[in-house]
């Protein structure tokens, strides 16, 4: 009933988010929804074990939206848990759906080692 968080804003506001032209609403339409989560299948295996617990898209867009917004990970978090614009950029369009945790973001590429060198 008080799942969709449209339905609790007043009408302005609704208006507002739901316009076209919305930052949220273009990112979801030019990025989010653009992102094809088979192509990382081959980082997984077949059996399903090793699969992410977490959408590789909502990942995807959630790194883009931090990096583009120079946002900390925990700042991340905090967006896509209460800001319904954030969490409409990413396709959450539900309050029950949940966003993935601070442990399921990408780690930085400047924390990646090869071969005990920094990469």
């Amino acid at each position: 009933m008080f799942d969709n968080p449209w339905d609790l804003v007043n009408a302005r506001t609704a208006k507002k988010y739901e316009d076209p032209k919305a930052w949220c609403n273009v990112f979801f339409d030019q990025v989010t929804s653009k992102i094809n989560e088979r192509i990382f299948a081959p980082l997984f295996s077949d059996n399903g074990m090793g699969a992410p617990n977490a959408s590789i898209r909502i990942l995807v867009a959630m790194s883009i939206i931090k990096e583009g917004f120079q946002l900390s990970d925990e700042t991340l978090i905090e967006k896509c848990d209460a800001d319904i614009v954030t969490r409409r950029a990413l396709g959450l369009m539900n309050l029950s759906d949940s966003c993935p945790s601070i442990d399921k973001l990408p780690v930085p590429p400047q924390a990646v080692r090869v071969r005990g060198q920094d990469r």
